[in-house]
């Protein structure tokens, strides 16, 4: 991939972060409006479902907020200067060259830090991980600590680095491999 290449895919992967707001946004409204044309006698059997529209409304709100941190571009990039300031996701009327995919990956980014990162996603992250990381104590854990520097861990689609972190957590070496940019957009030195 050319210096050129590479740096539009880079403005489509902010585009699609910066869009998440306004995206869901518009989905929640749309929800909401088919809801409302629910027959009055049966309004009461999606009671529920409105109030769940309204908290993942505000969720919305609060996932844009982190990742305005996030994608802050003076803390996280080096070439801040290249971005484009005002690529905040779809026109109304236009369009800006993303897609209904490049957002639904910013979706997939933020289930993936809620399993790899929160207290929520435990039981589901000690599921998945676990075993792998029995195997590898199985593997290696008698290793005497002197000869594990030369023992190397390759994590393929890494994700957020949950598991190679849990694997850097003990004295075993690591490597990971995530080509997914909307992913490598997230992991930052200094959050």
């Amino acid at each position: 991939m050319d210096d050129e290449t590479e740096q539009q895919h880079f403005q489509r992967v902010l585009k699609s972060f910066r869009a998440y707001e306004r995206y869901s946004l518009v989905l929640l409204q749309q929800k909401k409006k088919y809801l409302r044309e629910v027959p009055k006698e049966d309004q009461e059997l999606v009671k529920k479902l409105a109030a769940r529209l309204n908290r993942s409304e505000e969720a919305v709100k609060t996932n844009a907020q982190f990742i305005g941190k996030v994608l802050s571009p003076k803390s996280l990039f080096s070439n801040a200067d290249e971005i484009e300031p005002n690529s905040n996701g779809p026109e109304a009327g236009g369009s800006n060259g993303l897609t209904l995919s490049d957002v639904d990956r910013v979706r997939t980014v933020l289930k993936q830090i809620a399993r790899e990162w929160s207290d929520a996603g435990k039981v589901e992250r000690n599921q998945s991980f676990q075993p792998l990381i029995d195997v590898v104590e199985e593997q290696f854990g008698k290793t005497p600590v002197s000869d594990r520097k030369s023992i190397r861990i390759l994590v393929p689609g890494a994700g957020l680095a949950r598991l190679p972190w849990e694997l850097a957590r003990r004295p075993e070496c690591w490597k990971w491999k995530q080509p997914k940019e909307h992913c490598l957009s997230i992991h930052s030195p200094d959050q």
